[in-house]
């Protein structure tokens, strides 16, 4: 079950702007805002991470800084606020749950479903919104109607977890920061930041891997701050991308759950982390994993990255990183191809639109649900 974190930006989480405007795309976004908090969300967290003066430092510091407002609901009003609206549309839309639409079929200028339950459904249009969890079932719908795709894209990187107080000076505005950098040979950019939040171990696709837990999902704070620095690359197509993402978080795996650690103080000296120094370490780890030495486990442009944002961070703050600095290896986040569509999100098959993330242009929360909010406009329009 999803937090329930709506950042209301064009900076990052997709390319809803490209599409259809910077202004339209906010708008949506505020729309969003507007029906969560209609249905409950209205004394959620919100706060901006915007702050002129920090923005400056970073950028004479090399670095970029992306800044958003957040609707942060946490799972538990996450999940009554869509309960809340499913009621709401009860008697207004007929839901199907757990029911497999195992072909999808154009009859003239119609098309019809065929559900697992033996139904048979007509419709003049049909809006599939599937996220990322049903990649081989869309796969298999987009080769049946010629829709073409762009390259597949995968973010990995490291979960790094620092004192909290070296961000302090920082986020005196603002509970969290999203910073980027961007070399001639990458672009990584800060994820998920969780100040006095802990490490927890996050499966998905058959992989595991180091994720961030927000203080307020956790019944203790700790006094560390993580995120996760990602930098993404590009694959022909899914099956590339698979390959590689497996190729390295299986290899740390192990065929089991683990997780590698390694002191920052460590990496630079170029010296595997042993079990006695890290139960010696100042920052305590808040996830238990296995020590070890990183370029033996990771590509080498993730610990480039994390190098050199150490070093613009570093001009930022006007002190050392610490040594003691924890880097675990390998968080990922993983993203649908961009497909053919219009504006409106329409595929190259006339009626067949494709919302949310699964269209490969979105890649959060709010974008999703602007995205959705757009499309349904466009059918009302048409009538």
């Amino acid at each position: 079950m999803s937090e329930g974190k709506y950042n209301y930006t064009n900076d990052f989480g997709g390319g809803l702007s490209h599409k259809v405007g910077e202004n339209t795309a906010m708008r949506l976004m505020e729309q969003v805002d507007r029906i969560l908090c209609q249905f409950g969300a209205q004394d959620a967290t919100f706060y901006t991470t915007a702050d002129p003066s920090l923005m400056v430092k970073c950028r004479n510091a090399g670095l970029k800084m992306l800044t958003t407002t957040v609707r942060h609901l946490g799972t538990v009003t996450s999940q009554q606020v869509l309960q809340q609206i499913r009621h709401y549309l009860d008697d207004k839309v007929n839901f199907a749950f757990n029911t497999e639409v195992q072909s999808l079929a154009k009859q003239g200028d119609d098309f019809q479903l065929h559900l697992s339950d033996g139904q048979l459904i007509d419709a003049e249009n049909v809006v599939i919104a599937t996220g990322n969890g049903a990649s081989d079932w869309l796969q298999r719908q987009m080769q049946q109607f010629d829709i073409g795709h762009g390259q597949t894209r995968v973010d990995l990187g490291l979960r790094i977890e620092m004192p909290y107080r070296q961000w302090q000076p920082l986020l005196q505005q603002t509970f969290e920061t999203k910073l980027q950098l961007k070399t001639v040979d990458y672009t990584a950019t800060t994820y998920c930041m969780n100040p006095t939040g802990r490490i927890i171990r996050k499966y998905e696709k058959g992989m595991v891997m180091p994720d961030g837990q927000n203080c307020n999902e956790s019944t203790s704070q700790s006094e560390n701050l993580n995120f996760t620095l990602f930098v993404p690359q590009y694959f022909l197509n899914q099956a590339e991308a698979k390959a590689h993402t497996e190729g390295v978080i299986k290899h740390i795996n192990r065929g089991g759950e683990r997780i590698v650690v390694q002191r920052l103080g460590d990496l630079s000296r170029g010296v595997i982390t042993s079990a006695q120094s890290l139960a010696a370490n100042s920052i305590k780890p808040s996830l238990v994993a296995d020590t070890g030495y990183l370029p033996d486990e990771v590509p080498q442009i993730y610990l480039t990255a994390a190098r050199e944002f150490f070093l613009r961070l570093e001009q930022l703050l006007q002190q050392p990183v610490s040594a003691d600095t924890l880097l675990y290896g390998l968080d990922g986040k993983f993203y649908a191809p961009e497909k053919s569509t219009s504006e409106f999100f329409e595929t190259t098959t006339d009626g067949l639109y494709l919302a949310g993330d699964c269209s490969g242009t979105t890649h959060s929360l709010s974008q999703a649900a602007a995205c959705g909010l757009h499309i349904a406009k466009r059918l009302c329009d048409l009538g």
